[in-house]
């Protein structure tokens, strides 16, 4: 019963993000985030962009020489997404992935890339997935942090709920940030960086309250 609940949920997420995408001429500017991931990360070399939304972090990275992967569920916005990615050829890629039924893992098979030189990239995925899907998502993720892949998150925080929204009215589950450092830390994932406030990712008249987090595997340097 809980599985098809849950199930249910998760294809009224994605009908949801469908909608918000049809239509729409992706943001060719970069986020903040993905400007702050860049410096902090100069020799790496791949990013895979799970939730890439419009693909502007991803068409952003494989524009300055990175190998981009764009993971999504919505295929309205993966059609934009890869027609604009055909600029850069085979160093940008869009693939459907759904959270808790397709592994990134499944999504990179094919592709040739050196897990020390790649980051997960999660940017405003986590508060818009259910709490399970965030649990399938970090022990996905966790199995490629262990290998040598970093994990890179940003997402709206439970002190961003009371705050004004731009968009209209739709699923959040806002994030509390010692329990997501927890969950990390429990599945081997050491945390490197954390940052909590506003200020961090504008978006139009919006301040949202955020948390920055960073995860590396607990044997890796």
């Amino acid at each position: 019963m809980f599985a098809s609940i849950e199930s249910r949920k998760m294809d009224h997420i994605i009908r949801y993000w469908d909608t918000f995408y049809a239509g729409r001429r992706g943001n060719p500017e970069p986020t903040s985030f993905a400007r702050f991931i860049e410096r902090r990360f100069p020799d790496h070399t791949t990013l895979v962009d799970v939730g890439c939304g419009d693909g502007r972090d991803t068409l952003w990275f494989a524009s300055r020489g990175w190998s981009g992967i764009g993971l999504d569920a919505s295929n309205a916005t993966l059609v934009e997404c890869a027609r604009r990615g055909e600029t850069f050829g085979e160093r940008c890629r869009f693939v459907r992935s759904e959270i808790g039924r397709d592994s990134i893992d499944a999504a990179l098979r094919g592709h040739a890339i050196d897990l020390r030189k790649t980051l997960v990239y999660a940017r405003f995925l986590l508060h818009a997935i259910t709490d399970a899907e965030e649990h399938w998502f970090l022990e996905d993720v966790s199995s490629l942090v262990a290998r040598g892949a970093r994990l890179c998150v940003e997402a709206r925080t439970v002190e961003d709920a009371s705050l004004p929204k731009v968009e209209a009215p739709h699923y959040r589950r806002f994030i509390e940030a010692r329990t997501l450092e927890e969950r990390c830390r429990s599945l081997d994932m050491e945390v490197e960086f954390m940052q909590c406030g506003k200020g961090l990712a504008p978006y139009k008249s919006e301040d949202p309250a955020v948390v920055r987090m960073i995860c590396r595997g607990s044997g890796n340097v």
